[in-house]
């Protein structure tokens, strides 16, 4: 028994009334059979457009797909997809029908779909509707397309990237046939828009089984990402790693827990130059000199290709720069790096490091761990008692600092406020307004401006 919700069980009863079908549709009835509260309900129907817009004319519609015979009903705040059954034509780029054409048959409608799991409708009247055997995949824990698999990725490629993201959020295997037919259409990428493999890659990596979901398709992520291809069987030939580049980051990945999406998006790609910039010592170890940096560049480039948003991208970015600058329980150090991130971006460093720290040799867990914790205890403590962390905070301004030294606007005002904050932070000078212009006169008076 799905329990539907009053405002789409509203909407169901007036087609009902006027002699439509009407039934709850994909995501939502997946997610409930799971036992889950869906995010959104859609309601598929018989009936066409314009006769919906006479069964719901005492309501407000919005048209937001008219031609593939969407309207949303508006009930208040809330707002309630009404799709009339359909059927694709002719699929000329990879990504979008030609046309769609308008059916009386809901099996017509559910046989277009993507997944076995997303093909299944329910109604109070008529119970589920299963064609497919999407209950049976739930319960077996697999991602199946609906009829031949590499007709439908040929059909829409972006089911490809789908398909590992359903994968990575609902910790499903995919289908032998399905997972085969995925990988030998994954050139077909190409086809798809860089924002929609940009969002799907996403939603992916913030998903619980992202690891998983990427160790099991990774030539799908390598087609997507092939930047990353070269970190797969690399041997690191360290004391410090007992797996290859693409298993440490895999592993990273998995550690770095929570839906921070930030957070796993670093944690993916932080070790992506290794290969790039592996060196052997006169240890005969591998080493990796500058491969932050140069991490920070490639990941970069890669997001500016799937246009990744510029917030995000620099978010990423600096902690994958700052990912190997091990964080230690001192002072000076973690004011400097809380000056350049900021407490949430710190956040997430000390969050990278345990993760990077989980994903090598267990000597290395056991040597750092302790140290690692008591950074971030030392952190916390500085958060607590509100220790400065940018010249903003700081008792006095650039006007002061113009006025006691005698000095115009320029690049050394902030340079003076930047040495005034390194002493106030280290504890050489207290935060407050008569001790830093006593610390502006002194140098006033021993001539040092600057």
């Amino acid at each position: 028994m799905i329990s539907i919700p009053p405002n789409v069980h509203y909407i169901m009863k007036l087609l009902e009334e006027s002699g439509f079908e009407s039934f709850v549709v994909g995501g939502c009835v997946r997610d409930s059979l799971m036992g889950r509260t869906p995010s959104d309900w859609d309601v598929c129907t018989d009936c066409v457009p314009e006769r919906m817009k006479q069964v719901f004319s005492g309501l407000k519609t919005v048209d937001i797909g008219e031609k593939h015979g969407t309207v949303a009903v508006v009930l208040g705040s809330e707002k309630i997809e009404v799709t009339t059954y359909r059927v694709d034509g002719v699929y000329l780029d990879h990504r979008h029908p030609l046309r769609a054409s308008f059916t009386s048959r809901l099996g017509d409608d559910l046989s277009r779909r993507d997944f076995t799991i997303n093909a299944m409708a329910y109604s109070p009247r008529s119970g589920l509707v299963d064609l497919f055997g999407g209950a049976e995949d739930i319960r077996r824990g697999l991602i199946r397309a609906v009829g031949e698999p590499a007709k439908r990725f040929d059909e829409d490629a972006l089911r490809i990237l789908r398909a590992v993201r359903f994968s990575a959020a609902l910790g499903f295997g995919i289908e032998k046939n399905t997972a085969s037919a995925a990988r030998q259409k994954r050139e077909l990428l190409d086809f798809v828009s860089a924002e929609r493999r940009c969002a799907e890659l996403r939603k992916t990596v913030a998903a619980p089984f992202a690891a998983r979901a990427l160790s099991e398709n990774e030539d799908i992520f390598f087609a997507l990402v092939p930047e990353m291809s070269p970190c797969r069987g690399f041997d690191q030939r360290s004391r410090y790693h007992v797996y290859d580049v693409w298993e440490h980051i895999l592993r990273t990945l998995d550690a770095a827990e929570g839906g921070d999406e930030v957070l796993r998006l670093a944690a993916l790609f932080h070790d992506i130059a290794k290969p790039e910039r592996a060196r052997t010592g006169g240890d005969g170890c591998l080493h990796f000199p500058g491969h932050p940096k140069r991490g920070a560049e490639i990941t970069r480039d890669v997001f500016t290709r799937l246009k990744f948003d510029r917030k995000t991208t620099d978010a990423v970015c600096a902690l994958i720069e700052d990912h190997d600058c091990y964080l230690k329980p001192d002072e000076k150090q973690l004011a400097g790096l809380l000056r350049r991130h900021g407490p949430e971006q710190m956040e997430r460093l000390f969050a990278l490091q345990k993760a990077d720290m989980l994903a090598h040799a267990p000597f290395v867990i056991e040597s750092f761990s302790v140290e690692l914790d008591a950074a971030h205890a030392l952190f916390e403590t500085m958060l607590e008692r509100s220790a400065p962390v940018t010249v903003s905070a700081l008792k006095i301004n650039g006007g002061d600092v113009m006025r006691a030294l005698g000095i115009p606007p320029g690049p050394a005002v902030g340079g003076v406020l930047e040495e005034l904050l390194d002493l106030v932070t280290s504890h050489r000078l207290e935060n407050t307004r008569e001790a830093l212009l006593a610390e502006l006169e002194k140098r006033s008076s021993a001539g040092q401006p600057q």
